[in-house]
C-alpha cells in the first residue's frame, strides 16, 4: 500500500514541478494522472500494486460523496437560478464527448483496417 501511495504522490509531485517550471496552464492533478496512466501503460507500474488502495476507496465511497452532496444542498438557490444553463451545458458537453468518442473510434477502426490491409498485401 505504501508503494502505491508513493507512486501516486510521485506522479503528482512531478506534475507540480513540471507545471511550476514550464508555467503550463493545466491542473497538476490531471497531469499527474496522465503520468500515472503512462506508467501503467508502459508496464513500469503494475495495476495490482493499487488494489489495496482501490479496495479501500470503494468500500468508503460514501464518505467521499456525502460532503459534496451536502454542499450542493447548501447552494440550491444558486442552482435553481441557473438550472437551465447547467442543464443545457451538461447536455451539450455530453453530446460533444459522445461525438468525439465516436469519431475517435471510427478513425481508429479505419486505421486498424488500413494497417491490416497493408500487412496482407506484403
Amino acid at each position: 500500500m505504501i508503494r502505491a501511495f508513493t507512486i501516486i504522490f510521485a506522479c503528482l509531485a512531478s506534475a507540480e514541478l513540471l507545471i511550476h517550471m514550464t508555467a503550463i496552464k493545466l491542473p497538476p492533478s490531471i497531469l499527474g494522472l496522465l503520468f500515472l496512466f503512462t506508467l501503467l501503460q508502459t508496464g513500469k507500474v503494475k495495476a495490482e500494486w493499487f488494489k489495496p488502495i482501490t479496495d479501500f476507496l470503494m468500500q468508503n465511497l460514501m464518505l467521499f460523496i456525502i460532503p459534496p452532496c451536502v454542499a450542493l444542498v447548501q447552494y440550491l438557490d444558486l442552482l435553481a437560478k441557473d438550472a437551465w444553463v447547467i442543464v443545457i451545458s451538461s447536455f451539450t458537453s455530453s453530446l460533444l464527448v459522445l461525438f468525439a468518442t465516436a469519431k475517435t473510434h471510427e478513425w481508429l477502426r479505419k486505421r486498424q483496417a488500413h494497417s491490416q490491409a497493408n500487412k496482407e498485401s506484403k
